[in-house]
């Protein structure tokens, strides 16, 4: 997703390596936005610049919505998250 403009693309992406680095190491689990947007065309933005939604809503899970719109994305990576943890906690 595009930037403010304060920070560079470079040091933007230094310091979320950074992040995820330190959360690797430390055995954090870390949610990845950037790389989970940026797979989508225009990286799940609209038009307006904010992240977009299915006209099914932003709980759509459907295939079609999750690789298409930027809330169904996160919505899809955050419950996947959530799953490995609970099931790392609670086998």
């Amino acid at each position: 997703p595009p930037t403010n403009g304060a920070l560079s693309q470079e040091v933007l992406n230094a310091l979320n390596e950074a992040i995820i680095t330190a959360a690797n190491e430390n055995n954090i689990p870390v949610i990845n936005v950037y790389r989970a947007l940026n797979e989508l065309t225009g990286s799940g933005l609209d038009n307006t610049g904010s992240l977009s939604v299915s006209p099914n809503g932003g709980g759509s899970l459907s295939n079609s919505d999750v690789n298409t719109y930027g809330v169904n994305r996160l919505n899809y990576v955050i419950l996947q998250t959530l799953t490995r943890l609970r099931t790392s906690i609670f086998p």
